[in-house]
């Protein structure tokens, strides 16, 4: 898609698609650091003091995990992981 701004043609599917790919790597390093445990939460009953995994998707934990690992190389964070 091109659109005109005081005469100059600005591009935008170049950005989308960079930021698809970078969205892209970031799940992968997420899901090969962290595995089935990726955007999960772990939860300690103070009463027990035993945790479990949370079974659901956590947006909160899924954001903390992806910004550590934004920018990373995938194969970098597979390597580590």
């Amino acid at each position: 898609m091109r659109m005109s701004w005081a005469g100059t043609y600005i591009e935008f599917r170049p950005a989308c698609s960079e930021k698809r790919m970078k969205g892209r790597h970031t799940m992968q390093s997420a899901y090969a650091a962290f595995g089935d445990k990726a955007a999960r939460l772990y939860e300690v009953s103070s009463r027990t003091n035993r945790g479990s995994w949370d079974t659901k998707f956590a947006v909160t934990a899924f954001d903390i995990q992806a910004s550590a690992l934004m920018n990373q190389p995938p194969a970098k964070v597979q390597k580590a992981a």
